[in-house]
């Protein structure tokens, strides 16, 4: 089936291109006929894309999530297809418009996606964003678990970004302006409201264990999201679950030392460890205590090992 059709595509292009050319000047090398066949497939692939993109609906009973996965890996699967089948539309026509400076001509696996990005995602940015981000907020409620749709439709961001000037380089535009952004504003909101509920309702002890829990949840979360996100999550998650709480865990130090809770205390290093600069004022508040307490610095260590 593929054979045939790339074939069909094929002769249609240099048997309309051979005939043409006996109409065109011999000075111009039959250019103009290559680059009109071309045109002609390129322009009607765009009219159907559109035309079939936008009578693309979810099914009844289908999240817009889930449609939105199901109709994408469908649509990557037929565009991978169709760029091979005209793979000489590609290499011909397209590589001379662009070589001639036309940046507004793709070829035809980034004309797809390009076609997606325009009638399919941005028309229905808000409504996806906010699904996704509803079922990340339930995962970190524990009230569903990872699903492969949630991965799916981050993933898509990523191929929906283009260079115009160098199609083979990876644009990750679309992925942080219409997902990163939003998904580390609201992640920080989220564990704000959560981290200073806990606090007050568990205790700062019970609060290590959590911060730690929360931290590799969302460091396992990476798998999902492109790399480039891992930096400033992790800005993100020690700014709103240590940062923020340094001084309430500093506070907890005497207590801690009084009660000989030595193992709750290296807890506390633990964390703090992530952002160094909160460390010094620990050890100040540590080394304080050991004077206060006539310790030599070799017995308050010794009390912590």
């Amino acid at each position: 089936m593929y054979t045939q059709t790339y074939t069909k595509v094929y002769d249609y292009c240099t048997s309309n291109s051979s005939s043409r050319t006996q109409h065109q000047n011999a000075s111009d090398g039959g250019d103009g006929a290559v680059r009109l066949v071309g045109s002609e497939l390129y322009v009607r692939l765009q009219e159907y894309l559109k035309t079939y993109l936008g009578e693309l609906n979810p099914k009844d009973g289908e999240t817009f999530l889930q449609f939105y996965t199901r109709a994408w890996q469908r649509f990557l699967i037929g565009s991978t297809r169709l760029n091979d089948i005209l793979d000489y539309i590609n290499r011909y026509w397209v590589a001379k418009e662009r070589a001639d400076g036309r940046r507004e001509i793709y070829d035809i696996l980034s004309l797809c996606m390009l076609s997606w990005r325009d009638y399919k995602f941005h028309s229905n940015l808000e409504r996806l964003m906010g699904e996704i981000m509803g079922q990340i907020e339930a995962q970190r409620l524990n009230k569903i678990e990872n699903t492969a749709d949630l991965s799916v439709a981050i993933k898509s961001f990523v191929l929906l970004g283009f260079d115009v000037n160098d199609l083979k380089k990876q644009n990750l535009s679309v992925y942080i302006n219409d997902f990163e952004k939003t998904f580390l504003t609201e992640t920080y909101n989220f564990y704000t409201e959560e981290s200073a509920q806990f606090i007050k309702n568990h205790g700062v002890v019970n609060y290590l264990a959590k911060a730690e829990q929360r931290i590799e949840e969302e460091l396992k979360r990476l798998e999902d999201l492109n790399d480039h996100t891992r930096r400033p999550l992790n800005e993100v998650l020690n700014e709103v679950l240590i940062i923020n709480h340094a001084q309430t865990i500093r506070n907890e130090l005497t207590p801690l030392l009084d009660q000989g809770r030595y193992t709750d205390i290296k807890r506390i290093h633990t964390l703090l460890k992530r952002v160094p600069a909160t460390v010094t004022p620990l050890l100040e508040d540590f080394q304080n205590y050991i004077k206060q307490q006539g310790w030599t610095t070799e017995e308050g260590e010794e009390r912590l090992c």
